[in-house]
């Protein structure tokens, strides 16, 4: 019996070897006779001209356009006009930055001419882009893989951009991280939390019940208790009282305090060399314009950038219409620039106007005056307004009177 199974393993294995020989006879050889099989490689989807561009790659398109009609000059200026971009569903700022750390990336970014940032006001979005100029014959694309291998789409930690767009235009370098929709998507229905019907709530035996059954209250024994106990009289302390209390001494008479004058907030004195930060301010724009600064977006930008401001900020310009930190529509100027913090819980907010010539700078003063809200941020609020015109420019700002906490 062990023979004949021993025989037919052998022959098994016998008419398996030649199976595999047969699989291999039709196929081609190559000049060293080696077999070779037929590897189907796998062919790439075509994109789809007709599907709308993503947010960043929208951006970039208004780059290169920008680039190709001779519209750029410099990397603030293009950031500027890429924060104000239709797509762009927030308010955003832009604003200079210089080579070391930069947000978005995890380690220090150099190498670049200048460049510039722009993002949103509010610092919980997805989203930051920068314009980068570099020197005539630098190594473009050694930048542009520098910046890909050091990017952080998470740098929010709570919040992540879904792609990276980083592109060359001559010796301008284009940047944007960002969500692939500004879009929100509808969440998704969880049925756990769906109300079942009661019919189709499972029975189990014994415990039978009719969900239209009236629940049974117990009975109650309304028979009046009377508690005829009678009432204990309190025991009467017969100790004799003496009285410890010192004798009061004599009164001293009382100087009266002076009293304490209380100043407006536009009135409070201002020490020489201490002013307020929006005081401050104005005393650096009139610096500018005595300088042959000019442009409410340029002001606004050399502003946003002054050391004295202990956060983060950026510029934008802005029309006629509703504006931050008013409570009525704006009108009356030729051009306009906000200046104010990346994150908007910070109550400071500030504006450069440039008027017509021979327009009643005055009346726009007061105009401003009149609907400036100093709590438009609701939970927080402004402590001074200081709104001043200088020719045909008018320098407005809300903000504490210290940033100190």
């Amino acid at each position: 019996m062990k023979k004949l199974l021993a025989i037919l393993i052998v022959a098994m294995l016998a008419l398996a070897l030649v199976a595999c020989a047969d699989d291999t006879a039709d196929l081609p050889e190559n000049d060293e006779g080696k077999v070779e099989e037929n590897v189907e490689t796998p062919v790439e989807p075509e994109a789809d001209e007709n599907a709308p561009l993503t947010p960043a790659n929208t951006l970039l398109k208004a780059f290169k356009d920008m680039k190709a009609n001779g519209e750029y000059t410099d990397a603030e200026t293009a950031a500027n006009a890429l924060i104000t971009n239709p797509i762009i569903p927030f308010m955003g700022g832009a604003m200079a930055v210089e080579p070391g750390y930069l947000q978005g990336f995890a380690n220090d970014i150099a190498g670049f001419k200048s460049g510039a940032v722009f993002m949103p006001m509010i610092g919980a979005i997805p989203f930051v882009g920068y314009v980068f100029e570099l020197e005539e014959g630098a190594d473009v694309d050694a930048f542009v893989q520098t910046l890909k291998d050091n990017a952080d789409m998470r740098w929010f930690i709570c919040t992540a951009a879904e792609e990276i767009v980083c592109e060359a235009v001559d010796n301008t370098v284009f940047f944007c991280m960002a969500k692939q929709s500004f879009e929100e998507e509808a969440p998704a229905e969880d049925e756990f939390f769906e109300d079942p019907a009661i019919d189709d709530l499972p029975v189990f035996p014994g415990e039978e019940v009719e969900p239209d059954a009236p629940a049974v209250l117990p009975e109650v024994d309304e028979t009046p208790v009377v508690d005829d106990t009678p009432a204990a009289l309190p025991e009467v302390d017969e100790t004799p009282v003496v009285d410890d209390t010192p004798a009061a001494l004599p009164e001293e008479e009382l100087v009266p305090e002076e009293p304490v004058v209380e100043y407006p907030v536009e009135d409070a004195p201002v020490v020489e060399g201490d002013l307020t930060p929006a005081n401050h301010l104005f005393e650096e724009f009139k610096t500018l314009l005595n300088d042959g600064l000019t442009g409410s977006l340029t002001l606004a930008n050399a502003l946003a950038n002054d050391r004295s401001l202990p956060f983060m900020a950026g510029a934008m310009e802005v029309a006629e219409g509703f504006l931050n930190g008013f409570d009525e529509e704006i009108h009356g100027f030729k051009s306009g620039a906000v200046f104010m913090p990346m994150i908007g819980s910070i109550p400071f907010v500030g504006y450069v106007f440039e008027l017509e010539e021979g327009a009643d700078v005055d009346a726009f003063v007061q105009t401003l005056k009149d609907n400036a809200n100093m709590r438009w941020l609701v939970c927080v609020a402004a402590e001074e307004i200081v709104c001043e015109s200088v020719d045909n420019y008018v320098y407005f700002c809300m903000a504490k009177t210290s940033f100190e906490e």
